[in-house]
């Protein structure tokens, strides 16, 4: 009797259908906005991706593009092992998740296509970031109209901690 094993791409097609994470850091000259791809054995989502640097004047109708744009590039891989440098960390040519967020502020976003975007407000720690504040949510619809995802990252970003 055979077995019916799923392969990787099979796997990646399924996760078009779930949802997308994209780290977002802001310090007060640069936004970096970070794709996340899936881990095979965890499906945890791990910072491996395009990132985007943008000026942090940029206007709205750039972050919103941005977004969108990374948003796309989210769980295109399905990662065999965990890197060893972040997608951060290799754009800023440092060693250590530590150095790559330095002096930086913390925003998640998160999209699931049935409930919308989140984008939650993060409070920087010694070994990282935690959730920090309400979350801000949006419909699909809501967050596509006049740069309203762009609104949220940018509230958001202000609500932060570091």
């Amino acid at each position: 009797m055979s077995k019916n094993l799923i392969g990787k791409e099979d796997t990646l097609k399924m996760y078009e259908h779930f949802g997308k994470i994209l780290s977002i850091y802001a310090s007060s000259e640069k936004l970096y906005i970070c794709s996340t791809q899936k881990l095979n054995k965890t499906f945890e989502s791990i910072g491996k991706g395009l990132v985007i640097e943008l000026s942090s004047s940029s206007s709205e109708e750039e972050l919103q593009a941005a977004l969108l744009e990374s948003l796309k590039n989210c769980n295109l891989e399905l990662l065999d092992e965990d890197p060893e440098l972040s997608s951060l960390e290799e754009h800023l040519g440092v060693t250590g998740y530590d150095k790559a967020i330095k002096g930086k502020k913390g925003v998640t976003l998160s999209l699931v296509q049935k409930e919308g975007y989140s984008v939650y407000p993060l409070k920087k720690h010694r070994w990282g970031y935690m959730g920090f504040g309400d979350e801000i949510h949006l419909s699909v619809e809501d967050a596509l109209v006049n740069n309203n995802l762009a609104k949220a990252v940018l509230q958001a970003i202000s609500l932060s901690k570091l």
